[in-house]
């Protein structure tokens, strides 16, 4: 699933085996970048957020990570804009709810430590509930 440097093979994952609703990894983001590619507010606008309109009482679960390339403090920083990023992607037309936003850095990115830049770790998952 790793890849030395390589992007993940899909731009969206969807995630099983959690409590959510739905579960998606936005995966991919630029190295050092966080805007959102197109496949990823393509999920957002037709997965999520019809979701979100559907249900009362709803909310959104953001956790994002940054791969080990770059210091570990800009990977923190990296990984909190990447998911202000989708925040402010499903806020801008929706009464959205967050409970949990939280950028890991790439305190959770693999064991390859530098050599590792894959696209799976260069990511944003969004929980609905």
């Amino acid at each position: 699933m790793v890849g030395h440097g390589e992007d993940h093979r899909e731009n969206v994952v969807t995630i099983s085996g959690t409590r959510a609703l739905l579960a998606v990894r936005l995966c991919n983001f630029e190295t050092s970048r966080s805007y959102l590619l197109r496949e990823h507010m393509s999920a957002l606008d037709h997965r999520v957020r019809p979701l979100l309109h559907s249900l009362k009482g709803s909310w959104v679960d953001l956790i994002g990570y940054a791969s080990h390339r770059g210091s570990e403090g800009f990977n923190q920083s990296l990984s909190e804009q990447r998911c202000r990023r989708v925040q402010d992607y499903l806020a801008v037309l929706d009464d959205v709810k967050f409970q949990i936003v939280q950028g890991l850095g790439e305190s959770r990115s693999g064991p390859d430590g530098e050599a590792d830049n894959s696209g799976w770790w260069r990511a944003v998952e969004v929980y609905v509930y």
